[in-house]
Protein backbone atom coordinates (compact mmCIF):
# COMPACT_ATOMS: atom_id res chain seq x y z
CA UNK A 1 0.00 0.00 0.00
CA UNK A 2 1.37 3.40 -0.97
CA UNK A 3 1.65 6.06 1.69
CA UNK A 4 -0.31 9.29 1.45
CA UNK A 5 2.07 12.24 1.24
CA UNK A 6 0.79 15.16 3.27
CA UNK A 7 1.95 18.63 2.30
CA UNK A 8 3.69 20.35 5.20
CA UNK A 9 4.12 24.13 4.81
CA UNK A 10 7.59 25.46 5.61
CA UNK A 11 7.87 27.27 8.95
CA UNK A 12 7.29 31.02 8.70
CA UNK A 13 10.90 31.77 9.64
CA UNK A 14 12.19 29.67 6.75
CA UNK A 15 9.79 31.35 4.34
CA UNK A 16 11.00 34.79 5.46
CA UNK A 17 14.64 33.83 4.89
CA UNK A 18 13.76 32.29 1.53
CA UNK A 19 11.97 35.50 0.49
CA UNK A 20 14.94 37.64 1.55
CA UNK A 21 17.35 35.45 -0.41
CA UNK A 22 15.29 35.60 -3.62
CA UNK A 23 14.26 39.27 -3.52
CA UNK A 24 17.45 40.61 -5.22
CA UNK A 25 16.96 38.35 -8.25
CA UNK A 26 16.42 39.97 -11.62
CA UNK A 27 14.66 36.80 -12.81
CA UNK A 28 11.65 37.47 -10.60
CA UNK A 29 8.48 39.18 -11.84
CA UNK A 30 8.77 42.94 -11.31
CA UNK A 31 6.46 43.15 -8.31
CA UNK A 32 8.65 40.73 -6.36
CA UNK A 33 12.08 42.19 -7.12
CA UNK A 34 13.64 43.75 -4.00
CA UNK A 35 10.36 43.11 -2.16
CA UNK A 36 10.60 40.21 0.32
CA UNK A 37 7.18 41.07 1.77
CA UNK A 38 5.46 40.49 -1.59
CA UNK A 39 7.42 37.27 -2.00
CA UNK A 40 6.27 36.10 1.42
CA UNK A 41 2.70 36.86 0.37
CA UNK A 42 3.14 34.61 -2.69
CA UNK A 43 4.63 31.84 -0.55
CA UNK A 44 1.62 31.98 1.76
CA UNK A 45 -0.65 31.57 -1.27
CA UNK A 46 1.47 28.65 -2.43
CA UNK A 47 0.66 26.93 0.86
CA UNK A 48 -3.05 27.78 0.55
CA UNK A 49 -3.24 26.41 -3.00
CA UNK A 50 -0.89 23.51 -2.19
CA UNK A 51 1.47 24.34 -5.07
CA UNK A 52 5.24 24.57 -5.14
CA UNK A 53 6.68 27.98 -4.17
CA UNK A 54 8.24 28.52 -7.60
CA UNK A 55 4.81 28.11 -9.21
CA UNK A 56 3.30 30.75 -6.96
CA UNK A 57 6.18 33.16 -7.54
CA UNK A 58 5.96 32.88 -11.32
CA UNK A 59 2.17 32.62 -11.62
CA UNK A 60 0.62 34.75 -8.85
CA UNK A 61 0.65 38.53 -9.20
CA UNK A 62 -0.86 41.21 -6.96
CA UNK A 63 -2.76 43.93 -8.84
CA UNK A 64 -4.06 46.81 -6.73
CA UNK A 65 -3.90 44.65 -3.63
CA UNK A 66 -5.82 41.75 -5.20
CA UNK A 67 -4.11 38.44 -5.98
CA UNK A 68 -4.28 37.21 -9.56
CA UNK A 69 -2.96 34.10 -11.28
CA UNK A 70 -2.37 32.76 -14.75
CA UNK A 71 -5.27 30.90 -16.33
CA UNK A 72 -3.09 27.79 -16.48
CA UNK A 73 -2.49 27.82 -12.72
CA UNK A 74 -6.20 28.38 -12.06
CA UNK A 75 -7.07 25.46 -14.35
CA UNK A 76 -4.45 23.25 -12.70
CA UNK A 77 -5.73 23.94 -9.18
CA UNK A 78 -9.34 23.30 -10.21
CA UNK A 79 -8.49 20.01 -11.91
CA UNK A 80 -6.42 18.90 -8.94
CA UNK A 81 -9.49 19.50 -6.76
CA UNK A 82 -11.17 16.73 -8.77
CA UNK A 83 -13.29 18.82 -11.11
CA UNK A 84 -13.37 18.26 -14.89
CA UNK A 85 -12.44 21.16 -17.15
CA UNK A 86 -12.77 21.00 -20.93
CA UNK A 87 -11.71 23.80 -23.25
CA UNK A 88 -12.08 24.42 -26.98
CA UNK A 89 -10.52 27.50 -28.53
CA UNK A 90 -9.43 29.16 -31.76
CA UNK A 91 -8.69 32.75 -32.73
CA UNK A 92 -12.41 33.57 -32.95
CA UNK A 93 -14.00 31.90 -29.93
CA UNK A 94 -13.20 29.92 -26.78
CA UNK A 95 -15.54 27.81 -24.67
CA UNK A 96 -14.76 26.28 -21.28
CA UNK A 97 -16.96 23.68 -19.58
CA UNK A 98 -16.57 22.72 -15.92
CA UNK A 99 -18.17 19.72 -14.21
CA UNK A 100 -17.83 19.57 -10.44
CA UNK A 101 -16.74 16.31 -8.84
CA UNK A 102 -19.62 16.54 -6.36
CA UNK A 103 -22.30 17.50 -8.93
CA UNK A 104 -21.57 15.71 -12.18
CA UNK A 105 -25.05 16.19 -13.54
CA UNK A 106 -24.56 19.92 -14.12
CA UNK A 107 -22.22 21.76 -16.48
CA UNK A 108 -20.91 25.28 -15.99
CA UNK A 109 -20.16 26.92 -19.35
CA UNK A 110 -18.36 30.13 -20.29
CA UNK A 111 -17.85 31.37 -23.85
CA UNK A 112 -15.74 34.27 -25.03
CA UNK A 113 -15.63 35.42 -28.65
CA UNK A 114 -14.08 38.44 -30.34
CA UNK A 115 -17.39 40.32 -30.34
CA UNK A 116 -17.68 39.98 -26.57
CA UNK A 117 -14.05 40.99 -26.14
CA UNK A 118 -14.63 44.03 -28.33
CA UNK A 119 -17.68 45.03 -26.29
CA UNK A 120 -15.56 44.76 -23.15
CA UNK A 121 -12.98 47.10 -24.71
CA UNK A 122 -10.24 44.46 -24.82
CA UNK A 123 -9.40 44.09 -28.49
CA UNK A 124 -7.46 47.35 -28.73
CA UNK A 125 -4.86 45.85 -26.40
CA UNK A 126 -1.73 44.85 -28.40
CA UNK A 127 -1.58 41.44 -26.73
CA UNK A 128 -5.16 40.71 -27.75
CA UNK A 129 -4.40 41.74 -31.33
CA UNK A 130 -1.38 39.43 -31.55
CA UNK A 131 -2.66 36.41 -29.61
CA UNK A 132 -6.49 36.37 -29.65
CA UNK A 133 -6.79 32.59 -29.20
CA UNK A 134 -4.67 32.53 -26.04
CA UNK A 135 -6.48 35.53 -24.55
CA UNK A 136 -9.97 34.20 -25.34
CA UNK A 137 -9.01 30.85 -23.84
CA UNK A 138 -7.71 32.54 -20.71
CA UNK A 139 -10.94 34.51 -20.22
CA UNK A 140 -13.14 31.45 -20.72
CA UNK A 141 -11.15 29.35 -18.25
CA UNK A 142 -11.09 31.92 -15.46
CA UNK A 143 -14.76 32.79 -15.86
CA UNK A 144 -15.98 29.20 -15.72
CA UNK A 145 -13.71 28.41 -12.76
CA UNK A 146 -15.13 31.39 -10.86
CA UNK A 147 -18.63 30.20 -11.68
CA UNK A 148 -18.22 26.59 -10.64
CA UNK A 149 -15.14 26.11 -8.47
CA UNK A 150 -14.27 29.33 -6.66
CA UNK A 151 -14.01 27.35 -3.41
CA UNK A 152 -10.85 25.66 -4.74
CA UNK A 153 -9.09 28.93 -5.55
CA UNK A 154 -8.87 30.69 -2.16
CA UNK A 155 -9.59 34.10 -3.64
CA UNK A 156 -7.20 33.84 -6.60
CA UNK A 157 -9.97 34.02 -9.19
CA UNK A 158 -8.72 36.56 -11.74
CA UNK A 159 -5.85 36.85 -14.20
CA UNK A 160 -3.62 39.96 -14.33
CA UNK A 161 -5.30 40.89 -17.62
CA UNK A 162 -8.74 40.94 -15.98
CA UNK A 163 -7.54 43.25 -13.20
CA UNK A 164 -5.92 45.70 -15.59
CA UNK A 165 -2.47 44.48 -14.71
CA UNK A 166 -0.96 43.75 -18.10
CA UNK A 167 2.81 43.97 -18.22
CA UNK A 168 3.42 47.59 -19.23
CA UNK A 169 7.08 47.38 -18.16
CA UNK A 170 8.07 44.98 -20.93
CA UNK A 171 11.44 45.74 -22.58
CA UNK A 172 9.91 47.08 -25.79
CA UNK A 173 7.84 49.60 -23.81
CA UNK A 174 10.86 51.15 -22.09
CA UNK A 175 12.01 54.61 -23.29
CA UNK A 176 14.89 54.30 -25.73
CA UNK A 177 17.06 57.16 -24.44
CA UNK A 178 17.63 55.98 -20.84
CA UNK A 179 18.60 52.53 -22.10
CA UNK A 180 22.10 53.65 -23.14
CA UNK A 181 23.34 54.96 -19.77
CA UNK A 182 21.83 52.00 -17.96
CA UNK A 183 23.78 49.60 -20.14
CA UNK A 184 27.05 51.53 -19.64
CA UNK A 185 26.71 51.51 -15.87
CA UNK A 186 26.18 47.76 -15.95
CA UNK A 187 29.35 47.21 -17.99
CA UNK A 188 31.51 49.31 -15.67
CA UNK A 189 30.30 47.39 -12.61
CA UNK A 190 30.32 50.56 -10.50
CA UNK A 191 27.01 49.81 -8.87
CA UNK A 192 27.10 46.96 -6.30
CA UNK A 193 23.50 46.02 -7.13
CA UNK A 194 24.44 43.50 -9.87
CA UNK A 195 26.31 41.43 -7.25
CA UNK A 196 23.19 41.07 -5.10
CA UNK A 197 21.12 40.39 -8.19
CA UNK A 198 23.46 37.59 -9.26
CA UNK A 199 23.12 35.92 -5.86
CA UNK A 200 19.34 36.17 -6.10
CA UNK A 201 19.38 34.67 -9.58
CA UNK A 202 21.52 31.80 -8.35
CA UNK A 203 19.07 31.21 -5.49
CA UNK A 204 16.12 31.22 -7.88
CA UNK A 205 17.82 28.81 -10.27
CA UNK A 206 18.61 26.57 -7.32
CA UNK A 207 14.96 26.71 -6.23
CA UNK A 208 13.83 25.72 -9.73
CA UNK A 209 16.43 22.96 -9.83
CA UNK A 210 15.15 21.52 -6.56
CA UNK A 211 11.70 21.11 -8.09
CA UNK A 212 13.18 19.14 -10.99
CA UNK A 213 11.58 21.56 -13.46
CA UNK A 214 14.63 23.02 -15.19
CA UNK A 215 13.95 22.62 -18.94
CA UNK A 216 16.40 20.70 -21.09
CA UNK A 217 18.06 22.20 -24.16
CA UNK A 218 16.00 19.82 -26.29
CA UNK A 219 12.75 21.19 -24.84
CA UNK A 220 13.86 24.77 -25.41
CA UNK A 221 14.87 24.01 -29.01
CA UNK A 222 11.53 22.31 -29.64
CA UNK A 223 9.60 25.28 -28.24
CA UNK A 224 11.43 27.82 -30.40
CA UNK A 225 11.07 25.57 -33.45
CA UNK A 226 7.30 25.44 -32.92
CA UNK A 227 7.18 29.20 -32.41
CA UNK A 228 9.08 29.69 -35.67
CA UNK A 229 6.77 27.30 -37.52
CA UNK A 230 3.85 29.45 -36.40
CA UNK A 231 5.37 32.70 -37.64
CA UNK A 232 6.87 33.88 -34.33
CA UNK A 233 10.46 34.27 -35.49
CA UNK A 234 11.50 37.57 -33.90
CA UNK A 235 12.87 37.44 -30.35
CA UNK A 236 10.51 40.10 -28.95
CA UNK A 237 7.50 38.61 -30.72
CA UNK A 238 8.31 35.07 -29.53
CA UNK A 239 8.90 36.10 -25.92
CA UNK A 240 5.78 38.26 -26.04
CA UNK A 241 3.68 35.27 -27.05
CA UNK A 242 5.29 33.06 -24.40
CA UNK A 243 4.58 35.73 -21.77
CA UNK A 244 0.91 35.87 -22.76
CA UNK A 245 0.55 32.09 -22.48
CA UNK A 246 2.27 31.61 -19.12
CA UNK A 247 0.76 34.75 -17.59
CA UNK A 248 3.95 36.63 -16.69
CA UNK A 249 6.51 38.80 -18.43
CA UNK A 250 9.86 37.21 -19.31
CA UNK A 251 12.98 38.66 -20.90
CA UNK A 252 14.96 35.45 -21.42
CA UNK A 253 14.38 31.76 -21.99
CA UNK A 254 16.39 31.07 -18.82
CA UNK A 255 13.39 32.29 -16.80
CA UNK A 256 11.16 29.43 -18.00
CA UNK A 257 10.30 26.26 -16.12
CA UNK A 258 9.54 22.91 -17.72
CA UNK A 259 5.75 23.13 -17.08
CA UNK A 260 5.70 26.59 -18.69
CA UNK A 261 7.33 25.26 -21.85
CA UNK A 262 4.68 22.53 -21.93
CA UNK A 263 1.98 25.22 -21.71
CA UNK A 264 3.46 27.04 -24.69
CA UNK A 265 3.63 23.86 -26.77
CA UNK A 266 0.09 22.91 -25.74
CA UNK A 267 -1.18 26.32 -26.87
CA UNK A 268 -0.46 25.30 -30.48
CA UNK A 269 -2.22 21.95 -30.14
CA UNK A 270 -5.96 21.84 -30.85
CA UNK A 271 -7.64 20.53 -27.71
CA UNK A 272 -11.34 19.73 -28.16
CA UNK A 273 -11.31 18.21 -24.68
CA UNK A 274 -9.03 18.83 -21.72
CA UNK A 275 -9.54 16.48 -18.79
Amino acid sequence: MSEVIVHEPAPLGQQIEFAKALAPSGLLPREYQQNPANLLFALQYADALDVKPIHAITSIHVINGKPSASAELIASVVRRAGHKLRVTADDQEATAVLIRADDQGFEYTATWDLKRAQTAGLTSNPTWKKFPAAMLRSRAITEVCRMGASDALYGVTHTPDELGGEFTDAPEAAPSKPAGPTTKVSRKRKDPAPVAETKGQDDLRAAIAETGEVPSEAQLRKMFAVLKENGLEGRDEALGYVSSVIGRDIESRSELTRPEISKVLDSFTPAPEEN
